[in-house]
């Protein structure tokens, strides 16, 4: 599957947490309500319990890197700009192309993670477009098409099902794949 890529941040007993998970859906919207799905292992999901309250920033295509940061181990804020959500006290990630802010109403098991359920009390939207994440890599979500269309090409040539040595015909490729001649280009 592919999903956004969002960071889970809260603030407990001075203390700034935050982890990136690419489990979050929106449940309803009246009240806003969104399921965060934070795996069992991840230091941030004892602050977020105790703390009763968090914020999903929900990352820009061009925030990869802050995803990486936050899934690893050690100083998850260093070079990591941010403001105080003033309902939560979580911080709210600088370029985040959205974030909601939480109070968290439930949480339940859920094999590897807890299931949480944050009611909205606060949210931010900016202009662009989301970073996703789909086999084990972030990306855009225009660039998976490409993706999956260079990886067809790419297994026809291995297997030897387009002509070697001649040109490509890319319309006629684009129709053998049910794919976007600019996507074969």
């Amino acid at each position: 599957l592919t999903s956004g890529v969002a960071v889970i941040t809260a603030a407990h007993d001075g203390t700034l947490l935050g982890t990136t998970v690419a489990a979050v859906i929106p449940l309803a919207e009246d009240p806003a309500t969104v399921l965060v799905a934070m795996n069992k292992a991840s230091s941030t999901l004892a602050g977020v319990l105790a703390a009763r309250s968090f914020v999903v920033n929900i990352l820009a295509e061009d925030q990869g890197w802050v995803a990486r940061q936050f899934a690893g181990k050690g100083e998850k804020f260093t070079g990591i700009g941010f403001r105080t959500c003033s309902r939560t006290g979580a911080p709210i990630l600088d370029g985040a192309l959205a974030s909601v802010s939480c109070v968290l109403d439930s949480d339940s098991d859920a094999g590897s993670h807890i299931a949480l359920v944050g009611r909205g009390v606060g949210a931010t939207t900016d202009e662009g477009r989301p970073l996703t994440y789909f086999r084990g890599s972030f990306g855009r979500w225009d660039r998976l098409r490409e993706h999956d269309t260079y990886d067809q090409v790419r297994s026809l040539v291995l297997r030897r099902e387009v002509p070697v040595g001649e040109d490509l015909v890319v319309a006629e490729l684009a129709e053998r794949l049910d794919a976007r001649p600019d996507d074969v280009l």
